[in-house]
């Protein structure tokens, strides 16, 4: 047991390749190795491209890690199957999972450390390149296909099926990971991969008319410190959609324009059919075409309460509420999803960061055979989802 509220797990699968997910058996135990402190994170970045990482420094005196010895008993190789785990009040949680892109020994002033690097699956995608010929397909299924071409194991997927049907794509020595983001995008869709590792995709419906799932603040979990940011860092009012053949689809918010002046968004190269590439455009600013209360950098000290717990059992896309009490009267509110959740972890120490970007509400759905919902445009959210 650890003296700490917490147990780390660190494995390594020193002999199993990165096509291949590692069985029970194939994991090989470093916890007792850790050093210093952990940087994790999993989820999107602030331009919705997927991203993770990780980093930890490691015992490394007996030289076992040390890629130059020779008498080491393990094959220290770049690309091998990593995972980081939590042990809380006897749950285990997985923090991070990916891949140990360096083993990077430290020999000055007789330190014995490695510092081990490590990234997500995606980095191992990004490498490769093939001729594709895809059918027309639906998003998620596009999505499987290209994961298929890449030798992504079936077992490290959770993949939605998706709303968007798109055109064939033919492209010759085509980037699997670009196409992988502009399949996403086509959907505008969310694709990440989670502390487990699965390669996840969510379809563009996903988020709406979805439960708070965690609330931060009063009457919920304590936070530490928080940036609320309402600006024009997600306004769009103008939303470009570029197909692959150069036709270009183009949706404005004049009165957006008006108030906030241009404010444009291209999305290029996609696969999509003259209606659905309309659609999108469509879309994109009927959600973002005015400006939204968001949370950058929401952080909370894992020792506090059931800090730790709560948010080792988040994911990306789950809804949060975060509720405060400032100065004068009344209370203030921001609901949202969580986009990226980064840890760091010392001796003792455990703050947990997340990022949160906007909820719309509920579905822009018409709902037929209803004296009032059945009619387009009867409310302000009663629209037809593109």
């Amino acid at each position: 047991m650890s003296e700490w509220p917490w147990d780390l797990t660190l494995e390594v699968a020193f002999d199993v390749n990165p096509g291949v997910n590692p069985g029970v058996g194939d994991w090989t135990d470093l916890s007792s190795r850790i050093r210093s402190s952990i940087q994790s994170s999993v989820g999107r970045d602030r331009t919705g491209s997927p991203s993770g990482s990780f980093k930890v420094d490691l015992n490394n005196r007996d030289r076992e890690l040390d890629p130059t010895y020779s008498g080491s008993s393990l094959n220290v190789v770049p690309m091998r199957h990593a995972r980081l785990q939590a042990t809380v009040d006897t749950t285990v949680y997985d923090v991070w999972r990916g891949f140990v892109e360096a083993w990077n020994p430290q020999w000055a002033y007789n330190e014995g450390i490695v510092v081990c690097r490590m990234v997500d699956g995606f980095a191992w995608i990004a490498l490769q390149d093939a001729d594709l010929d895809l059918p027309a397909q639906k998003s998620g299924a596009r999505i499987g296909a290209l994961l298929d071409a890449a030798g992504w194991p079936a077992t490290l997927r959770d993949i939605d099926g998706g709303i968007v049907p798109l055109d064939a794509y033919e492209q010759s020595g085509g980037n699997l990971f670009r196409v992988l983001e502009d399949t996403a995008d086509a959907e505008d869709g969310n694709l990440w991969i989670a502390p487990d590792g699965k390669i996840t995709f969510r379809d563009r419906h996903a988020r709406f008319d979805t439960a708070s799932a965690q609330t931060v603040g009063d009457g919920g979990i304590p936070f530490t410190s928080v940036d609320t940011v309402f600006d024009t860092a997600m306004l769009t009012n103008e939303a470009r959609v570029e197909l692959a053949d150069g036709d270009t689809f183009t949706a404005v918010d004049d009165s957006s324009q008006t108030l906030y002046g241009p404010r444009s968004l291209p999305i290029r190269d996609l696969s999509l059919s003259d209606a659905q590439a309309e659609g999108l455009a469509q879309w994109v600013v009927y959600r973002f075409a005015v400006p939204h209360m968001w949370l950058d950098n929401l952080s909370m000290n894992g020792r506090a309460g059931s800090v730790l717990a709560s948010m080792l059992a988040r994911s990306v896309g789950d809804r949060v509420t975060f509720v405060n009490t400032p100065p004068g009267t009344g209370t203030a509110e921001v609901t949202g999803h969580i986009e990226r959740v980064s840890h760091s972890v010392g001796r003792g120490t455990w703050m947990v960061e997340v990022d949160v970007t906007p909820y719309h509400g509920a579905g822009p759905w018409l709902t037929l055979d209803d004296a009032s919902l059945g009619l387009l445009g009867a409310t302000a959210a009663n629209k037809i989802a593109p």
